[in-house]
């Protein structure tokens, strides 16, 4: 972090990395996603909805599972450094309630919907872009869904000033800088509603942790805004086939 709130990639620290992506990219999947926020990048394909395997599986509405796979040979950052998660299980059980909230369940009974996300490149905010993928990949699928959930990761250092406490936080941090503070994830809603949270080796006061979903609930708009332009996209891009064809 230098002065005036400027960090070392020039961002500040409200602000996130570049986005990117790609739908469609997988052809054996019903629906599949290249989310890329930075140097961070998570494919994402999603299989079904699908009968299930055993008949004890069957409910009157959709199960939803989530499998993250990690390639240690891919994690490394931009600069060089290695964010290779280390909460897959945690992240998964995350990913699975959040997802079987915002997706309509009851439109898909007796099925299963299946969501696999490879972590390609981890830069980090890893937990962010792996839903923010897998929404992605739900989209491209045509799965409905009652809401699209964002996820906003908070840098919290804390600094120590005359017996206080002082935190600052910065918004879709870098691996380097994750390895400096610890994390808040937060899961919001549209109308700004807190899902879940998600917290690494930091101890966040009540009020550092109010300052993180602000940021998150103003930073959830700007993500739902990039996928409207990525779905306005490929429409325009299946009208173009359609008329060549």
């Amino acid at each position: 972090m230098t002065n005036n709130n400027i960090r070392t990639d020039g961002r500040p620290t409200s602000s996130l990395r570049p986005l990117a992506c790609e739908l469609g990219t997988l052809q054996n999947s019903d629906g599949s996603a290249l989310w890329k926020s930075g140097a961070t990048h998570v494919l994402a394909s999603v299989h079904g909805p699908l009968a299930p395997r055993l008949v004890q599986q069957e409910r009157q509405e959709a199960v939803v599972s989530v499998v993250i796979k990690s390639g240690n040979s891919s994690n490394a950052g931009s600069d060089g450094s290695s964010s290779a998660p280390t909460y897959e299980r945690e992240w998964e059980h995350l990913l699975t309630t959040t997802l079987s909230s915002a997706i309509v369940l009851e439109s898909y009974p007796r099925a299963v919907i299946q969501i696999v996300i490879q972590i390609l490149s981890a830069d980090g905010s890893i937990l962010a872009a792996c839903l923010h993928a897998a929404v992605s990949a739900l989209l491209d699928a045509g799965v409905e869904l009652h809401f699209l959930p964002t996820a906003s990761t908070c840098l919290i250092h804390n600094e120590e000033s005359n017996d206080h406490v002082n935190a600052t936080i910065s918004l879709d941090p870098t691996a380097m800088e994750e390895q400096s503070a610890g994390t808040l994830v937060v899961v919001t809603t549209p109308d700004s509603k807190v899902l879940a949270t998600h917290t690494s080796f930091v101890n966040e006061s009540v009020g550092t942790l109010l300052q993180c979903c602000a940021m998150a609930c103003r930073a959830g708009p700007a993500i739902i805004a990039f996928w409207r332009l990525v779905l306005e996209q490929k429409a325009t891009r299946e009208d173009l086939t359609l008329w060549a064809s």
